[in-house]
């Protein structure tokens, strides 16, 4: 996509919204409406949401199975984390903890590990922030 045909996509846009809301309504909804069809639009019409989903599929299952330890497993939390249609994929690819031995969403410390091998993991309290941080070994809990 040239640099050209971008800007008049963004022309198109902007002309579009600004054409809406004429009517009997205040002027500070109409302003509030316009920017949430700005958000909304740029939302739907991203490149990264539309992406062909065999192609989506393939490059995320590559991601899934080359970080397969924590701090790079990182990376395919923030995959789920870009769009819906992202993150539908990712839950359809990330296996449960039982079967891949592998923790990656939060939720994966409430499902139960694997069969086969522990997954021991340390809870530390940082009392001053109120937080809890999770360990996956102790080497990580004495740093």
């Amino acid at each position: 996509m040239s640099f050209k045909s971008i800007l008049q996509d963004m022309k198109g846009e902007f002309g579009s919204i600004s054409r809406k809301g004429f009517g009997s309504r205040s002027r500070s909804l109409r302003v509030v409406e316009d920017r949430s069809d700005v958000v909304v639009d740029a939302f739907k019409q991203s490149c990264w949401a539309n992406m062909p989903p065999e192609l989506l599929r393939d490059v995320l299952m590559r991601i899934e199975e080359s970080e397969g330890v924590w701090p790079v497993r990182k990376n395919v939390v923030s995959c789920a984390g870009v769009c819906r249609n992202w993150r539908e994929v990712m839950k359809e690819i990330v296996k449960i903890p039982e079967v891949s031995g592998k923790l990656t969403f939060p939720i994966s410390l409430k499902q139960p590990g694997s069969r086969g091998s522990l997954i021991q993991c340390f809870i530390k309290r940082n009392r001053s922030a109120q937080t809890y941080h999770l360990y996956l070994s102790l080497n990580e809990v004495s740093a």
